[in-house]
């Protein structure tokens, strides 16, 4: 049935995260949104067996679905997902994309949502990088908690402005 079919990922990114985006106030000066950001990472990478050690350089490239930019800083960044997806499968990828944060001396967020689950996670990158995951937000619970997001999202906005 239709009506039981879940919500792909485009529809997510146009029925639930576009209005919470726009009430936060995101496509407002001085904020601007871009989508489909190409991001890549190389890292080093040792492997080391019984045979030999060789070390190669590995390459991560994705896109992020939607990017919140203040000026040139990146200011959320957003994954999202089908709303059958676990959030899990989302927080490896939107982690790749913040370790690719051109401006490594602000922290970064990150949103990732399935239209039904919403977490943020926080990275900073200092000597190593270090991460932080808020609760899990569920439209599940007695209690709206979509409100919870949004609050969250106004506040994203104003530590940076």
């Amino acid at each position: 049935m239709l009506e039981n079919a879940p919500l792909l990922e485009e529809a997510v990114k146009l029925v639930v995260l576009s209005p919470l985006l726009d009430l936060a106030d995101f496509y407002r000066h001085p904020f601007y949104i871009t989508t489909e950001e190409g991001v890549e990472i190389s890292e080093e990478v040792i492997i080391d067996d019984e045979v030999n050690t060789e070390e190669t350089k590995e390459i991560i490239k994705g896109k992020i679905d939607v990017l919140v930019l203040q000026n040139q800083l990146w200011l959320l960044i957003i994954e999202s997902k089908r709303s059958s997806f676990s959030l899990a499968k989302a927080i490896p990828q939107a982690l790749t994309y913040m370790l690719a944060n051109p401006h490594p001396e602000n922290p970064a967020y990150s949103l990732v949502m399935n239209g039904e689950d919403f977490q943020f996670m926080k990275l900073i990158k200092q000597d190593k990088p270090m991460y932080a995951l808020s609760d899990r937000f569920t439209l599940y619970r007695r209690e709206n908690e979509l409100y919870k997001v949004l609050d969250i999202l106004k506040k994203i906005g104003q530590v940076i402005s």
